[in-house]
């Protein structure tokens, strides 16, 4: 009974989830309204419907993203996690950003990256938060903030830097 009783609870929070990205997705990709185009246009934006495709990737990206969150969150629970705290902290910490820049390229628009960064920031403090014990939390916390101050003034600022210099790069070579 407590079995079915806790997948029951798991699929009501899992159809909140859905509809609550179905209703963020229309929020951030609102419809536009053209009503000045004739009708062969109407019958050709009834086929694209370029606002269905950017809500269905953000919500393909959020889902991918809190499957990885998830697993995240599983790891942390692990004697290994424990044992290598710094070590995952860090590679989480470069994944987390590897996965932000991978979810704006596939999404083309920061503002539809900017939920996805949010619960990105939310699972590593969760993971955070799972250390062993409060010494290693501390200086957890005091890591990503360092981090995080060096990612905002530094890297950032390099990584623009890399993404104007490549494209002229290959155009050279």
């Amino acid at each position: 009974v407590k079995m079915a009783t806790d997948g029951r609870i798991a699929l009501a929070f899992l159809t909140i989830a859905c509809y609550m990205m179905s209703c963020t997705s229309q929020i951030l990709v609102p419809s536009v309204d053209d009503s000045d185009e004739d009708d062969m246009d109407q019958k050709n934006k009834a086929m694209v419907k370029p606002e269905q495709w950017k809500r269905s990737h953000f919500i393909i990206a959020n889902i991918l993203i809190n499957i990885t969150n998830l697993a995240l969150m599983e790891f942390s629970y692990t004697d290994t996690y424990g044992i290598f705290f710094f070590t995952v902290f860090l590679l989480m910490k470069v994944f987390h950003l590897l996965l932000e820049m991978n979810a704006e390229a596939f999404l083309g628009d920061v503002m539809l990256v900017t939920p996805i960064s949010v619960g990105l920031a939310m699972t590593g403090g969760l993971v955070t938060i799972a250390a062993d014990d409060f010494t290693d939390f501390t200086m957890g916390y005091y890591l990503e903030l360092i981090i995080s101050s060096l990612e905002f003034v530094y890297l950032d600022a390099f990584l623009a830097k890399v993404t104007k210099i490549v494209p002229m790069l290959r155009t050279n070579l």
